[in-house]
């Protein structure tokens, strides 16, 4: 790409187009698109005086604060940065919130050292209604739906397909009350642009696989739309035995979490279990965090599990039991999706 202006926004999305976001950072921070770099042409002292100076005396003179703000070194910083970037990166292009005078400097200013990009046309906004158009169009795609209960390893059975699009992966959260990573999940305007970069990457399959969810995936809520979908798409049930269910769950959920994060995750549900069978898990828990114990882990996790996850499972499973269309282990289900979807794992 060279120069200008390029509006090709599924294009940009699809092929993970590296964009050199010059918003600032509390401007990036409310979302972007997932191949974005934050390099900011004005941090955000310095808008919040070119926005002063705009609001009292114009744009003419809030113009020349920012050029006299991000002059001399300050002006050197912030292109050599840029500049690295763009070394590293082929193809890339430059990005402000609304295509207007802050990428048009980046471009020019990159210009003068040798690096010809184009600006996206009309922003991060006009990319943010672009994903918003998407997700209206979504009752277009036909999907699966894969459910299962806690520990029977959907998402492994997922990860043998390449039609799938990772809702918990998108919302780095597994979807729990014990589904937290460790880190942040993304604003909700990140999630939904790495969401549609998902779906249009798997728009050429006959249908697009996903996990079962709720509403809200941690604290990011699912498109209306989308979940719509979900809530009508064939259902198929992943089934495995209560023991290989205790053992995913160690390996999925708990053994990479500290014990107080585990202890924390307990808190959560503590009403819905009940004060005595809380009282019971949090002791079990506690024992095995302090012991370091793999099988006294396996004790509150069996509890756990057949307290509180199984009977919600049962509970939803009942009131969808009119989509499922297939039960059966991990090959069987890779099976059936070939045989009636024409959908291939490529893992075995």
């Amino acid at each position: 790409m060279k120069g200008g202006l390029v509006d090709e926004y599924r294009q940009i999305l699809i092929n993970d187009v590296p964009v050199l976001d010059v918003r600032s950072a509390s401007e990036f921070s409310t979302g972007a698109v997932p191949s974005a770099t934050n390099i900011p042409i004005l941090n955000d002292e310095e808008r919040e005086k070119v926005g002063i100076a705009y609001k009292y005396e114009g744009a003419d003179a809030a113009y020349a604060l920012g050029m006299d703000l991000v002059s001399g070194s300050r002006k050197i910083e912030r292109i050599e940065a840029w500049v690295s970037f763009v070394k590293s990166k082929n193809d890339a292009v430059i990005c402000c919130w609304r295509g207007g005078q802050r990428s048009e400097i980046a471009q020019d200013w990159l210009e003068m050292k040798g690096f010809s990009l184009p600006r996206i046309a009309g922003g991060s906004k006009a990319l943010r209604q672009f994903c918003l158009d998407q997700l209206e169009r979504v009752d277009k795609r036909s999907f699966v739906v894969v459910g299962g209960k806690t520990g029977a390893g959907k998402t492994l059975l997922l990860q043998r397909f390449n039609c799938v699009v990772d809702l918990e992966q998108l919302a780095n959260h597994r979807g729990s009350a014990f589904g937290g990573t460790g880190t942040d999940q993304p604003p909700p305007v990140s999630f939904e642009a790495s969401l549609v970069a998902s779906l249009l990457k798997t728009e050429h399959y006959p249908v697009t696989l996903l996990e079962d969810e709720g509403r809200t995936i941690g604290r990011i809520g699912l498109p209306r739309r989308l979940f719509a979908q979900m809530q009508a798409a064939p259902l198929v049930v992943l089934q495995k035995s209560f023991e290989e269910r205790v053992e995913l769950t160690y390996q999925n959920y708990v053994s990479s979490q500290n014990g107080d994060a585990l202890l924390n995750s307990l808190e959560k549900i503590q009403r819905r279990l009940g004060g005595k069978r809380f009282r019971e898990l949090q002791k079990d828990m506690s024992s095995a965090i302090e012991t370091g114990d793999r099988t006294k882990h396996f004790k509150w996790i069996q509890k756990l599990l057949v307290y509180y996850y199984d009977p919600q499972y049962d509970y939803q499973l009942g009131r969808k039991q009119h989509r499922v269309v297939y039960e059966g282990g991990a090959t069987q289900v890779a099976e059936y999706l070939l045989e009636n979807f024409g959908i291939e794992a490529t893992v075995h």
